[in-house]
């Protein structure tokens, strides 16, 4: 499963953070990565419990002077995550290896994330998205049936048109760190949720919230580790 992020209006000044969506409208605040077996069982992908998830940053087609603060504001948006999710995230260090589809399965690392453009990724055109993300499961049969489990998740973030958005984390709106956010959470199961004021909404708005709010954090403790590990 992958998704995308698309930008939407001018970008906005930092504002307060939304408020919270009223829990009746749950329905539309997240959506889950999933997966039906043979016996027609609906799965959620995720991560295997409290596994540790392994990444690397593929940073090389950044101007050199960019490189380190691609790969830290990358390290800062797993640190949210964790925070968010109780998923434990490890770095690995930079890589080369760039998301393709069909290559994800390959990598030994868990998660690559790399900074890129439309020429070297299919994921990507000129014109967007700003971003992708997504996992790849595996199916396998114990004795209690079928389980689906993450083995591999990518992020591939547009360069060209990201390096226009601000490099800091707002209150609210579009920002580099919003994006990888965004994208992080493809990677770890989540989809696109259907309530605007929430970060998995599929386009960043002026509004959008800087930090994971009611529903991204619903989903996240669905596919996560919400009491830690």
């Amino acid at each position: 499963m992958l998704a995308a992020v698309l930008l939407a209006a001018p970008l906005a000044a930092a504002g307060a953070p939304l408020a919270a969506v009223p829990a009746q409208a749950a329905a539309s605040l997240y959506r889950l990565s999933t997966a039906v077996d043979p016996d027609g069982v609906v799965h959620v992908t995720r991560w295997g419990h409290c596994r540790t998830v392994h990444f690397r940053v593929n940073v090389s087609l950044l101007p050199e002077a960019r490189r380190d603060a691609g790969v830290t504001m990358v390290r800062a948006a797993t640190a949210r995550l964790t925070k968010a999710s109780g998923i434990p995230f490890a770095y690995d260090g930079r890589t080369t290896r760039m998301p393709k589809p069909g290559n994800i399965g390959g990598e030994k690392t868990g998660i690559v994330i790399a900074w890129t453009d439309a020429a070297h990724t299919p994921y990507l055109t000129t014109t967007g998205p700003l971003g992708v993300g997504g996992v790849h499961w595996v199916m396998s049969t114990s004795g209690s049936g079928w389980k689906v489990t993450v083995t591999h998740g990518f992020v591939v973030l547009n360069w060209p048109l990201a390096k226009g958005l601000p490099g800091t984390l707002l209150a609210q709106g579009p920002s580099r760190p919003l994006l990888i956010s965004h994208e992080l959470g493809h990677a770890v199961g989540l989809e696109h949720a259907g309530d605007d004021g929430q970060v998995m909404f599929a386009t960043m708005t002026p509004t959008t919230p800087g930090h994971y709010a009611a529903g991204d954090l619903a989903g996240l403790a669905r596919v996560g580790n919400p009491k830690g590990c």
